[in-house]
C-alpha cells in the first residue's frame, strides 16, 4: 500500500468490454504508484522475479471484479507478435512476455510523463484481452 497526502491509494484492475474488446484496465493514481508497477515489470525483465502475481501485489486492489487474477511470468520462448496474454479460466489471465518484452512495457511507462495518458500493453486481435495502462485518468 502506498500513502499519498494521508489516504490510501491503489493500483486499480478493473475488466470491461471496450471499444477493441476485452479490456484489463490498470489505473495508475499517482508517480509513486506508476514507478511501483515499472518495478514489477523490470524485476521480470532482470529476471530477478520469474512469475507475480499482480493482483497480489500490496499496491495494487480489484475493481469492478474482485476474482480478477493476473498473474505475470518472464517466458523466454515468447516470440514478436504471439499472444502473450491467455485467459486460463474464470477470470484468471498470465501474461508472458520475454526479459526484452517486459523491458519494453516499462518503457511503454515512461512516456507518461507528467501527464495523463493511456498506453495499451498488449496486442488487439492476437490476445485474449488489451492491457491498458492508464495514468492520471480518473
Amino acid at each position: 500500500m502506498v500513502s499519498n497526502n494521508g489516504s490510501s491509494r491503489f493500483v486499480t484492475l478493473d475488466f470491461y468490454d471496450g471499444a477493441y474488446g476485452a479490456t484489463l484496465r490498470i489505473d495508475i493514481p499517482s508517480r509513486e504508484l506508476l514507478e511501483a508497477l515499472k518495478g514489477v515489470f523490470q524485476s521480470l525483465a532482470q529476471k530477478k522475479h520469474h512469475e507475480v502475481e499482480l493482483a497480489k501485489a500490496d499496491f495494487v486492489h480489484a475493481g469492478n471484479v474482485t476474482a480478477l487474477d493476473l498473474e505475470l511470468e518472464e517466458h523466454p520462448k515468447t516470440q514478436g507478435r504471439s499472444k502473450t496474454l491467455h485467459l486460463e479460466h474464470g477470470m484468471k489471465f498470465v501474461w508472458n512476455n520475454t526479459a526484452a518484452g517486459w523491458q519494453y512495457c516499462s518503457d511503454l511507462l515512461d512516456g507518461f510523463g507528467e501527464q495523463p495518458g493511456h498506453q495499451y500493453l498488449t496486442t488487439e486481435g492476437i490476445d485474449d484481452a488489451l492491457i491498458e495502462a492508464a495514468f492520471l485518468e480518473r
